[in-house]
């Protein structure tokens, strides 16, 4: 206890050397032994500095009158308690010392001795954050407890310009997106922890929302750490609060998507095949909806050359409208029930214009919400399939009365090009009465086994060399029929990948 000289004076020699601000008060009670006031004893060197007066001009003094703000709410509260039990108390303390142009923090020690407090405390960096403060935060953070929070305390100069941000609270989310541990990252700074903050331009903005009190929502990209992140930055009480959420996976995606579409667009450019892009319009009948039409969204340069009109012109326009007849073609149909069943559908569809006229192969294909329509003028092989068709039934025609046989027949070909067989594609009907066989048989079953039975299949490797050379090949032989014997000529000529075999009756 402080009760004489030479316990003061030992008091004193301790606190000279003591590297923090230290305070002797003595306590002052209420009847009831309550705590009123507290009045000055003693300050040492490095107390006088801070509070800026000599410890001989304020002996004796009120402690709350001197200086309020060290007299708070909280502070009081420990003040008794260390009164009261005679427990030293911890607590951190922010308030404006004398001579301070903004408030700081203060870490405070108490002590009882007798009927003195001994009260030290130094400025800087707290030991432990006001729980009021703290649970006011805390309330803020839980409403975005989804996303990653950080709560930033401003670090002000003596004019109250901002020179960094300390972190005193980050969510378990926040922990995992930063890659930090708590103790790693809970009272460091943001310029310590990541300095490229002063390149990209974020601290600058963490001051103007901390100046102005402007909430605003970002999204930045962090190359060190390759993520995309969603940032919201809100003035609280003493600094920021930070949600964030990582939307890499989101920005991926949407870069994908753009990539498949500048290459869709390259690609639509560069097709000589017609593309269109199609959105469908859906209209209600009852309680269901249905796909009754479809708009145009972008074309490519072949769309616009069948069609005859630009890509400005058609985009926005009704399928439709620029398809007149896309009912009675099948061309409406078959984008309807692409999108219905979510799979590509084909038609070929006679077209008219007073540009371009002809037989397309068009294809639906559903892609996302929208249709790609694609369209392929296939005339000329249409037209080369008819003429091929009308050389058959001519050549049919052309057979079918003569007396000799004559048999068409065209190459089958392995995986290596190689003619394994032939296949009969053709036959007049002396044809079918030479080889013993219907002309349904013979269509269905021709391989050179069952010619070989007539004498026939034996000279295969002749058969292939006329196919392969071109070269004709002849032959007469001798054969029996009826028991009659007479000769047969056989010849052999090239026709596309196969040959056309005649066999002239006995004679």
């Amino acid at each position: 206890m402080l009760t004489d000289a030479a316990s003061l004076s030992l008091v004193q020699r301790l606190l000279a050397v003591s590297q923090q601000s230290v305070i002797v008060v003595r306590i002052v009670r209420d009847l009831h032994g309550l705590l009123i006031d507290l009045h000055l004893k003693l300050l040492n060197t490095v107390a006088e500095r801070e509070l800026g007066v000599p410890s001989d001009a304020v002996a004796g003094q009120s402690f709350v009158n001197l200086w309020p703000t060290l007299y708070q709410e909280d502070s009081i509260n420990h003040y008794q308690q260390a009164v009261s039990t005679g427990e030293s108390a911890h607590f951190a303390l922010h308030c404006q010392l004398p001579g301070q142009l903004v408030p700081g923090w203060l870490d405070v020690s108490v002590v009882a001795l007798g009927n003195y407090l001994l009260i030290s405390f130094v400025t800087g960096t707290p030991a432990s954050i006001p729980t009021a403060w703290l649970a006011n935060i805390e309330s803020l953070a839980l409403e975005e407890s989804s996303s990653g929070v950080t709560v930033l305390e401003a670090m002000q100069d003596e004019q109250g310009q901002v020179e960094d941000f300390r972190f005193v609270l980050i969510k378990k989310a926040g922990l995992q997106m930063s890659g930090y541990k708590p103790n790693e990252l809970l009272g460091r700074t943001l310029w310590e922890i990541y300095p490229a903050t002063g390149i990209n331009g974020l601290f600058n903005q963490y001051v103007q929302v901390f100046n102005t009190g402007k909430a605003v929502a970002t999204e930045n990209y962090y190359p060190e750490y390759g993520v995309w992140r969603a940032v919201k930055i809100r003035r609280v009480e003493r600094g920021l609060m930070l949600t964030y959420t990582d939307i890499t996976l989101i920005k991926n995606a949407e870069e994908i998507a753009r990539q498949q579409s500048r290459l869709l667009k390259t690609v639509m450019l560069g097709s000589p095949t017609a593309v269109a892009v199609l959105v469908p319009l859906q209209s209600s009948q009852g309680l269901d909806t249905c796909v009754t039409d479809f708009r145009i969204v972008t074309v490519n340069s072949m769309m616009e050359e069948i069609i005859g009109q630009s890509a400005h012109q058609l985009t926005g326009q009704l399928v439709t409208k620029v398809f007149s007849d896309a009912h009675d073609c099948g061309l409406l149909s078959t984008c309807i029930v692409s999108v219905e069943l979510g799979k590509p559908q084909s038609v070929e569809m006679p077209y008219q214009s007073p540009h371009r006229s002809g037989t397309y192969a068009v294809t639906a294909a559903p892609q996302g919400d929208q249709l790609l329509l694609t369209m392929i003028d296939v005339t000329e092989s249409r037209r080369a399939q008819l003429a091929d068709h009308r050389q058959v039934e001519w050549l049919r025609s052309l057979v079918v009365g003569l007396p000799d046989a004559v048999l068409a027949f065209k190459a089958v070909r392995d995986d290596n090009s190689e003619v394994v067989d032939f296949r009969c594609v053709l036959s007049n009907e002396a044809g079918h009465k030479w080889v013993g066989f219907s002309e349904s048989q013979l269509l269905s079953n021709p391989d050179a086994g069952r010619l070989a039975q007539r004498g026939i299949g034996r000279l295969f490797d002749q058969y292939s060399l006329v196919v392969e050379t071109g070269e004709p090949f002849r032959q007469d032989s001798g054969s029996r029929q009826a028991d009659e014997f007479g000769w047969t000529r056989l010849l052999a000529t090239k026709l596309d990948d196969g040959f056309v075999l005649t066999l002239t009756l006995p004679y």
